[in-house]
């Protein structure tokens, strides 16, 4: 082969519609793996969330059952209190965000 079929070569050439298949499908092939990676990693960090959030809402419920039994305040007193927090941040929406 001389050496300008060798450089005209399409299996060679980068820029032959082979040659960007084959570019095409090795990029793709990387980012395949990096977005496996990246939903692993976003479903780890949801896992780690509800279990979270399911650890705090044991202890709230904790806290709640504990101040009732102990009758430091009653179901409505409770319910009122957690109303006016709510009311806090300016929407009463069962949720308290900090500004």
């Amino acid at each position: 082969m001389s050496i300008l079929g060798f450089f005209l070569d399409p299996v060679r050439d980068p820029l032959s519609p082979s040659g960007l298949q084959r570019e095409m499908a090795a990029r793709t092939h990387v980012l395949s793996k990096q977005i496996g990676a990246l939903n692993k990693r976003r479903k780890d960090e949801l896992e780690t969330l509800r279990t979270t959030i399911a650890k705090l809402m044991l202890v709230v419920e904790t806290q709640q059952r504990m101040i009732l039994h102990k009758g430091l305040c009653t179901q409505r007193e409770f319910e009122t209190m957690m109303q006016a927090i709510d009311l806090e941040d300016g929407t009463a929406d069962g949720q308290l965000r900090r500004r």
